[in-house]
C-alpha cells in the first residue's frame, strides 16, 4: 500500500494539528472524526449589541438663558408631582401596617395581590416619597436658576418632609449598596445641622443635604456676608492701627522704617555717648527712665522689647497672614443680626461637610457602575459640562447626565435631581414601579382617609 505523504494534506499541518477534512469513513486504525466540527470563528454570528453599546442619546441643545418663562412652567409642574407622590407614598405607607395597628389605613381601592405594588408595598411607598422629594428639590432648583439666586425660605420648606423621607428609608435597613446608594442620594438635600439634633438619632441622609446647605451658606456670603465683613474688617485695621501708632503721630498712620527729619531736636544734655549719634527717637512714657549708658560696662546693653508700634510693622493687619498680637485688645461692634447670620453660616457649613463625608460612603461612580449602569454610562460618556444643568429633561431615560461633583460652588444641585431621578427610574423598572401612573389618587374633598399627621 502506497504511503501517504504529508503533502498530501499541507494545510492540516500548517494549522499546527487543527482539524483534518471530514471523511465519510475513518482509514483502518484511526479515531473517528468529530461529526459536528466546530464553525471557524470567523463565521460565528456576532454577539448582539448591549443597548447600553448606544448610550447616552445627545439630544439637541435648548440653550436656554436665565428667565426663561419654561422655569416657571416647570417649577409648578413639579411641584404639583411632588405633592401627587407624597400622598401616595404617605397613604400606602400607612395601609402596610397590620390591621391590627393603631396606624393603619387601608387604601380605598387596594392594589391586586399579584401586582408588583402589593408584592413591593413598602418598598414602593418609600420609592415614592424618595421621588417626591427629588421633585419638590428640583421645583424649588429651576426657580433659584431662572433668577440666579439662593432663595432661604423655599429651601427650608422641604425641610420637615426630607426628614419624614430620609426616616422612612433608615427605619426599613436598607439592604444591600443598591438601596444605601438612595440614602447617600438623600444625604445631598437639607436638613437642620446635627449641633440642633440629640446625639444617636443622626441618620442617614446625605448627597442633596450637601448640595443644598453648601449653596445656602454659598449664596448668603456673596450676597451680605461679604460685604459686611469688609466693612468690620476695615473698622478692626483702622482701630489696630491707631492702637500701634505712637504718641504725637498722625491716629490710624502706621511707622514706616525710619524719618528723614525728627519730630524735634534733642537737647545737648541729652546726648549720651553711649547712644547712637543719628538713633530715631523712640516713643516712651514720661515715667520710663532713659537709658543712662555706662561706658565701662563690659557687656553690652539688653535688646529693648518691641513696641506695639513695631510689632504692627513686622506683622500688619492684612488678610492671609496672622494678626499682631495687639490685635487681641482690640474689639469691634457687631449687631445681633450679623452674629445671626454669621451663626447659620457656620451651621451651614459644618453640615455640609458632614453630610458630604456621609454620602461619599454610600454612593460613589464605582456603586453606580455595579447597581445603576445605565445611569452610569449615561454619565461618563456624556458631552455635557458642569453648568448645563438646565439641557437635559428630567423625565428622559436615555440621554446625558453629569456627575454633581463637589458642592463647594454652591451649583449641582440640578444635576442631583437628575442623576437621583434616574437612578429612581432605572431601580423602579425592576420592580414594576410607574412613577406618576401608579400613585393613589388623592380625594377630591374627603379629609377623613388622609394618612396622620407625620410625627418627626
Amino acid at each position: 500500500m502506497k504511503r501517504t505523504r504529508v503533502d498530501d494534506y499541507p494545510e492540516k499541518y500548517i494549522r499546527h494539528q487543527a482539524q483534518p477534512p471530514i471523511r465519510s469513513e475513518p482509514e483502518e486504525g484511526e479515531l473517528r472524526d468529530d461529526p459536528s466540527p466546530p464553525v471557524p470563528s470567523s463565521r460565528l454570528p456576532p454577539l448582539p449589541a448591549s443597548p447600553l453599546h448606544s448610550l447616552p442619546i445627545q439630544r439637541p441643545r435648548k440653550n436656554l438663558q436665565r428667565g426663561d418663562p419654561i422655569f416657571n412652567e416647570l417649577h409648578d409642574r413639579y411641584h404639583n408631582f411632588g405633592r401627587m407622590l407624597k400622598y401616595s407614598g404617605d397613604a400606602r405607607h400607612w395601609s402596610t401596617f397590620s390591621p391590627q395597628h393603631k396606624e393603619y389605613r387601608p387604601l380605598p381601592n387596594p392594589p391586586p395581590q399579584n401586582s408588583p405594588y402589593h408584592k413591593h408595598g413598602a418598598l414602593i411607598a418609600r420609592l415614592e416619597l424618595l421621588d417626591a422629594l427629588v421633585c419638590f428639590t428640583y421645583s424649588i432648583w429651576t426657580t433659584d436658576y431662572s433668577k440666579d439666586a439662593c432663595i432661604t425660605g423655599s429651601w427650608q420648606t422641604e425641610d420637615a418632609f426630607l426628614n419624614w423621607t430620609k426616616n422612612k428609608w433608615t427605619a426599613e435597613n436598607a439592604s444591600g449598596e443598591r438601596e444605601k446608594a438612595f440614602l447617600g442620594l438623600m444625604w445631598v438635600f437639607p436638613t437642620p445641622p446635627y449641633t440642633a439634633r440629640l446625639p444617636g438619632i443622626i441618620h442617614a441622609r446625605y448627597m442633596i443635604e450637601a448640595f443644598i446647605h453648601t449653596r445656602m451658606f454659598v449664596f448668603a456670603t456673596k450676597q451680605s456676608a461679604d460685604r459686611e465683613m469688609d466693612k468690620l474688617m476695615a473698622q478692626a485695621r483702622a482701630l489696630v492701627e491707631n492702637v500701634s501708632a505712637p504718641p504725637g503721630s498722625a491716629a490710624g498712620t502706621p511707622l514706616t522704617g525710619t524719618q528723614s527729619t525728627p519730630p524735634m531736636l534733642p537737647s545737648p544734655a541729652s546726648i549720651v555717648a553711649t547712644s547712637s549719634a543719628n538713633s530715631t527717637p523712640t516713643s516712651r512714657p514720661s515715667d520710663t527712665p532713659s537709658a543712662t549708658g555706662d561706658s565701662s560696662a563690659s557687656t553690652a546693653p539688653p535688646r529693648p522689647t518691641p513696641t506695639p508700634a513695631t510689632r504692627s510693622r513686622e506683622q500688619p493687619f492684612r488678610l492671609g497672614r496672622p494678626p499682631p498680637l495687639i490685635a487681641n485688645s482690640v474689639s469691634v461692634e457687631i449687631s445681633a443680626a450679623f452674629t445671626h447670620t454669621l451663626k447659620n453660616l457656620t451651621q451651614d457649613v459644618m453640615w455640609a461637610s458632614h453630610c458630604m463625608r456621609q454620602s461619599q460612603a454610600l454612593l460613589t461612580l464605582r456603586t453606580l457602575s455595579d447597581h445603576f449602569p445605565t445611569t452610569f454610562t449615561r454619565i461618563i460618556n456624556s458631552s455635557l459640562s458642569h453648568n448645563q444643568e438646565y439641557e437635559p429633561d428630567i423625565e428622559d431615560e436615555e440621554g446625558e447626565l453629569f456627575w454633581p461633583g463637589a458642592p463647594s460652588t454652591g451649583e449641582g444641585l440640578g444635576w442631583v435631581c437628575l442623576v437621583g431621578k434616574a437612578m429612581i427610574k432605572e431601580f423602579g423598572r425592576d420592580i414594576g414601579y410607574l412613577g406618576y401612573d401608579g400613585v393613589v389618587p388623592k380625594p377630591e374633598s374627603s379629609s377623613s382617609t388622609r394618612p396622620p399627621t407625620q410625627r418627626r
